[in-house]
Order: structure tokens, then sequence, then C-alpha cells
């Protein structure tokens, strides 16, 4: 784990905005067809931190692609 400075983002229309408070987390990519599909991307990156950090302001909607993964989203 590496410390991570604080950021923010949010869904194209802003109705679902999240702000993640400095500290640790770990910065990945993957390869596997899940991650690609729901990306668009052909080497997607991920950043993890712990639940706690994250503030989200709008619920995104979720997506259960499979038994170990979920994807949130702006249904809007």
């Amino acid at each position: 784990m590496q410390n991570l400075p604080a950021f923010t983002g949010r869904c194209q229309c802003g109705s679902v905005r999240f702000s993640v408070s400095e500290g640790p987390g770990t910065v990945n990519v993957c390869f596997c067809d899940m991650c690609k599909r729901a990306t668009g991307a052909p080497v997607p990156s991920f950043i993890s931190v712990p639940r706690e950090r994250v503030t989200w302001n709008g619920i995104p909607s979720v997506y259960a692609s499979s038994d170990i993964a979920s994807w949130g989203f702006c249904a809007t």
C-alpha cells in the first residue's frame, strides 16, 4: 500500500459524486474480460481504498456482474 492524496470524482451528468480522503490505498491494473467490458478499456486501472475513506453524494446504482464483482454506475 502507498499513501494516496485526497481526490474527488463524479459521473458525467453530476448526479453521483464522491470524495476520497488522503490515506493508504493501492493502484491496480486488470486484464480480465469482465473488467475490460465494464470499463471499455483494453487495460483498466483501478484505485482501491478502505470504504470508510469514501464519501458519496448521490446514490450509485449497482450491477452485480458475477459472484465476485459488482460495479457502481450512474443510472441517469
